[in-house]
């Protein structure tokens, strides 16, 4: 199991450096864009084959969540934009076989006259365009939530920011009559 996880691990890294380079990211992101790629999608593996079993959907979900979390920390530590070294680093789980998969067998469908072979295309590319659709929706949502996350703690600091200021001015006003 710790091979089959370094391995995902490597090739996912690599992936990602490509990506973020291909997107002309800095140099200095890239080592880190693959190192988060790597982990995410390590820790998709590890869901997905160990004990748990969990399926393609929710793994994926709890990886872009992890992988945005990481990027995010990441970016605020280096002072940048965390879409540098997130995006290049959940674009390698987006499920490339499964959509390639949809469209070979809707090709097929529309070729085939035989009944039985038509319904057998129209169900496999109803199930793999269906996991496609869900796991680029879990990505999204994943990933999303950091964002989210953010937006919320940054409105609760700028309301405590608000409030103080407020009850400064209120209380030297106060203090201004007496």
């Amino acid at each position: 199991m710790i091979k089959e996880l370094l391995m995902d691990a490597f090739f996912a890294g690599v992936a990602a450096a490509g990506f973020g380079a291909m997107a002309n990211a800095h140099k200095r992101y890239l080592f880190f864009t693959a190192l988060i790629a790597g982990l995410g999608h390590a820790f998709r593996y590890y869901l997905m084959n160990s004990a748990l079993a969990l399926p393609l959907v929710p793994s994926t979900f709890l990886a872009a969540f992890l992988i945005s979390l990481m990027g995010f920390l990441f970016a605020y530590k280096s002072e940048t934009a965390s879409e540098v070294i997130t995006f290049p680093a959940l674009l390698p789980m987006i499920p490339g076989l499964l959509a390639y998969n949809t469209v070979l067998y809707s090709v097929n469908f529309l070729k085939t006259s035989d009944m039985l072979e038509a319904s057998q295309l129209l169900v496999k590319i109803y199930t793999n365009g269906l996991t496609v659709s869900a796991v680029l929706l879990a990505l999204v949502l994943g990933a999303s939530l950091t964002v989210f996350i953010d937006t919320i703690s940054t409105k609760n600091k700028t309301q405590k920011i608000i409030k103080k200021r407020l009850h400064l001015n209120i209380s030297s006003m106060l203090h201004l009559k007496k």
